[in-house]
């Protein structure tokens, strides 16, 4: 069993673009973090989540207001709710990938311990407030350098800040460990424990306090406490007691997990019929956010609208988006009816599985844009032996194209083809008892390529006039 992701963005669209998988909502109304909490449930998704810098800069860019708000952080009291993240956003941390001394994490003698000092590649819990050298890593490679050990001393916290200004973030996992790390030096890694969740159950380990000493990453305090975002100082982060009243910010988001068993195709079908498209992951931010939603699966596996063409030999995205982003897994084996899925867990990698394989839907939440003409159209019926050859169908009911191949696919097998000049005849010879002046065909132009391509993945080499709809009158 898999599930599948769906993403709603525009059918049709030529530009290119950064698809927002969510957005924020400031609501200027006092409230206490609870009554925003259940206000935001019920009128968007929830009070807002921040996975990353990016989400913060979308956050702050789009609320003209310059007072503090709420956002769904909030702490529960008490050391024993304390977790350990990996300051790198999108990055779960793993407790059976661990390397702590004996007798690690400790709290010694009592005091709080909430970040992670290495020593000769072992881990021990410290203090955040002790300053100690610390390494950074450059995801973005420009330099072909991924490490950067940094001689000057610093808080954790500290650390983090210089690391993600002027690289990507404080190291971490087992394998840029091993690879960065000096013998004998104490140095800070981007590991951290501390007691906040966020309202939604995301597990997302972004931070972004204003203070960097006060709370040392857990507050000591024995009542709950509530995240707000200071909107006239650059959006930083602090706390407040969850009774008090502010305005504050919602998000809404547009995946949407759909309880049912189906193939890629029966997935890919449903949302167009019901929502839009299967989802379409173009750059890191994108994944990260897509796979925060794939962990509510209970499968290894979800899908992704990803799709690999026989006819012209490359992955392609159903959406029309460019396919210049990938996560995948292994070395991919190209091959017909081969989709991808995306790992549930680990590091939500990708992996290619059968079309035909049967799954269940994930699904965005927006209204579907239809072409505007309705045409009758032309569908293939499925024989069961598959030596004998296929007939043709002409339905006489005016539907949109899209709406015509979900059709075609749903009850017989898809909108016709036509690839030689025997075929036109054929299919011209049906087309004329349509009362319409034209039939659809099983003919798209994809923006991204610009080409023109057959929905069954029929080779395109003969065409009349460039039509994807036919005739009925006339010779095309």
């Amino acid at each position: 069993m898999q599930w599948i992701l769906v993403l709603l963005s525009l059918m049709g669209q030529c530009s290119f673009f950064t698809c927002r998988h969510y957005d924020y909502h400031f609501i200027k109304e006092n409230k206490t973090w609870d009554e925003a909490q259940k206000y935001c449930r019920e009128n968007y998704t929830d009070l807002a989540t921040v996975s990353n810098m990016t989400d913060m800069k979308r956050l702050i860019n789009s609320i003209e207001s310059q007072d503090e708000a709420w956002i769904g952080l909030h702490s529960y009291p008490g050391n024993g709710s304390r977790k350990w993240h990996w300051s790198l956003p999108g990055v779960e941390f793993n407790e059976s990938e661990t390397r702590w001394e004996s007798g690690e994490p400790n709290d010694y003698n009592g005091h709080l311990e909430n970040c992670a000092l290495m020593t000769n590649k072992n881990w021990s819990d410290f203090p955040c407030t002790a300053s100690f050298k610390f390494i950074c890593y450059n995801e973005t490679n420009q330099s072909n350098k991924t490490c950067h050990v940094i001689s000057d001393t610093m808080t954790w916290s500290q650390a983090q800040n210089y690391c993600r200004v002027n690289h990507t973030d404080l190291i971490r996992g087992l394998d840029q460990l091993d690879h960065c790390a000096e013998s004998g030096s104490e140095m800070w890694i981007g590991l951290f424990r501390d007691s906040w969740r966020w309202s939604d159950g995301s597990s997302s380990s972004f931070r972004y306090w204003e203070s960097l000493s006060t709370n040392d990453l857990v507050d000591g305090q024995g009542d709950e406490n509530c995240t707000m975002t200071v909107l006239n100082r650059a959006g930083k982060w602090s706390f407040d007691d969850c009774n008090n009243t502010k305005p504050f910010i919602c998000y809404s988001d547009k995946v949407i997990l759909v309880n049912e068993r189906k193939t890629w195709v029966e997935a890919l079908n449903y949302c167009r019929k019901y929502h839009h498209d299967l989802v379409s992951i173009t750059n890191p931010h994108e994944q990260r956010w897509v796979q925060e939603r794939a962990k509510d699966a209970n499968s290894p596996l979800v899908w992704l609208g990803l799709r690999y063409s026989c006819t012209l030999d490359f992955w392609f995205w159903v959406s029309d988006k460019r396919f210049s982003y990938s996560n995948w897994a292994s070395k991919v084996t190209d091959g017909c009816d081969m989709s991808a899925a995306m790992e549930t867990g680990g590091q939500n990698q990708w992996q290619i599985s059968l079309a035909l394989v049967s799954a269940e839907v994930l699904d965005f939440s927006d209204q579907r844009k239809k072409q505007s003409q309705l045409q009758l159209y032309l569908c293939l019926k499925m024989q069961l032996n598959p030596h004998v050859c296929l007939s043709l169908i002409l339905v006489n009911e005016s539907k949109t194209w899209v709406e015509a191949l979900n059709y075609c696919r749903e009850n017989h097998q898809d909108l016709v083809s036509i690839t030689n000049l025997d075929e036109q005849r054929w299919v011209q010879e049906r087309a004329k008892n349509a009362s319409s002046l034209y039939v659809l065909l099983g003919l798209r132009f994809c923006c991204t390529l610009d080409f023109w391509f057959w929905v069954t993945d029929k080779e395109f080499i003969y065409k009349s006039d460039m039509s994807a709809a036919i005739d009925t009158g006339g010779k095309k």
